[in-house]
């Protein structure tokens, strides 16, 4: 790799510095160990793929530290929304109602307008349970248990502790933190 590909128009990507500055490094070592004379395109390539792989580090995390901030406002207007939702639906269960209580005081089941029409219509029958506790058992649906689930937990204590357990292992995963 040479120093010309880092000052492409798009930029090199962070795989593309980050794997020049190894390659270069074993270059430069390669020759030291061979004792012979490092020339001087290595060491200007080597600065230029470690002052570009600094910035594109910057870029990087900054990317990713954007991308968390965006997340964070999408619950939030999540938040917002479902308010909003709940604000409106009162509102349109408010009006409904004073249209009604309009409708039964002057004693009519309809009012037109140029281009609708209210109307008043009588809701199939509902049943309203005043208290479950009064309720016979015949008239209770058993509610399913939820299967039981593994507890982690206890499995992650037992398998620190040295115990072998079927099925299960210890995993150290990897995760990036931006600071």
């Amino acid at each position: 790799m040479s120093s010309e590909s880092i000052t492409k128009s798009r930029g090199p990507s962070l795989f593309e510095l980050e794997d020049g500055l190894v390659s270069i490094w074993a270059e430069i070592q390669a020759a030291e160990s061979n004792c012979e004379l490092v020339d001087q395109s290595y060491i200007d390539a080597l600065e230029a793929y470690a002052s570009g792989a600094v910035v594109k580090r910057d870029r990087v995390a900054e990317f990713i530290l954007h991308i968390e901030n965006v997340e964070s406002q999408f619950d939030d207007e999540i938040v917002r929304l479902k308010t909003r939702r709940e604000q409106i639906k009162r509102t349109r269960e408010r009006m409904e109602g004073y249209v009604l209580q309009i409708m039964e005081r002057i004693g009519v089941t309809k009012l037109e307008g140029q281009l609708h029409t209210l109307k008043a219509k009588r809701n199939p029958p509902h049943v309203e349970i005043e208290s479950e506790l009064l309720l016979p058992s015949e008239y209770l649906v058993p509610v399913p248990q939820p299967p039981p689930r593994p507890d982690k937990a206890a499995i992650k204590r037992d398998l620190r502790d040295g115990r072998d357990i079927a099925g299960c292992k210890l995993v150290a995963d990897v995760r990036l933190e931006v600071e």
